[in-house]
């Protein structure tokens, strides 16, 4: 999860909590002084307050606490044998054993992946990430 920021909440980025319940009615108050945040925690029908940094008791970590929300991306990655040493690419990826290697490059579309791949390209792996 990503550390609770106050703007991007503001500007109206999802917020949940840190077991990932969603957080709506999202309201900030300027001149309250210690919880100068409201909002709802989806499934509870009470209104909590929050410091600004996201805290729903300031001195420890709680279930209530707020975090902004990761989105889900896919990523594609050339696999080739790693006895192919045409392209330093090769020799800079993450290794799976099996004599396998990956390029160091994650592109966002197949079709990318396809147009950069080598000749000696043996797969395409798809994988979701969290940005």
């Amino acid at each position: 999860m990503k550390p609770f920021d106050l703007q991007k909440a503001l500007a109206g980025a999802k917020v949940v909590t840190l077991h990932g319940k969603a957080v709506n009615n999202f309201v900030y108050f300027s001149t309250a002084s210690k919880f100068k945040v409201i909002a709802q925690i989806e499934g509870d029908a009470e209104l909590k307050t929050f410091t600004e940094f996201g805290k729903y008791c300031p001195d420890r970590v709680t279930e209530k606490d707020l975090f902004m929300a990761t989105t889900k991306k896919t990523g594609y990655i050339n696999i080739y044998y790693d006895w192919d040493a045409r392209d330093l690419r090769l020799h800079v990826g993450t290794t799976f054993g099996l004599g396998l290697k990956t390029g160091d490059i994650i592109f966002a579309t197949k079709e990318l992946a396809d147009e950069n791949a080598l000749p000696s390209r043996i797969a395409v792996a798809t994988f979701e990430y969290e940005d």
